[in-house]
């Protein structure tokens, strides 16, 4: 959610997400690159978060209060790789 338990309150990325892929990367200490990036399938993303049954069996929530008050799923690497289309470099073990 966005803007948890405010009057702004409103669905979050999970909600709206309706592209065929996501990128996410790590950036290095410089910020001048990415250390570590992966693409997701969206599709075979959500698939597994409802065949895990739903978010919160998959993941741990947790609430940014230091940059806005978005809610998020911490949701553990190794669990996500079915859904990895590339990634560069190795993401190790989470």
């Amino acid at each position: 959610m966005n803007a948890e338990d405010t009057e702004h309150e409103s669905p979050g990325e999970w909600f709206k997400l309706g592209s065929q892929l996501y990128f996410y990367g790590w950036a290095n200490e410089a910020e001048t690159d990415f250390e570590k990036w992966v693409v997701l399938d969206v599709a075979a993303y959500k698939l597994l978060v409802e065949r895990a049954g739903g978010l919160a069996a998959i993941g741990t929530k947790r609430q940014n209060r230091i940059h806005g008050r978005a809610s998020f799923f911490a949701i553990p690497i190794e669990k996500l790789r079915p859904a990895f289309v590339y990634t560069y470099r190795d993401l190790g073990r989470a």
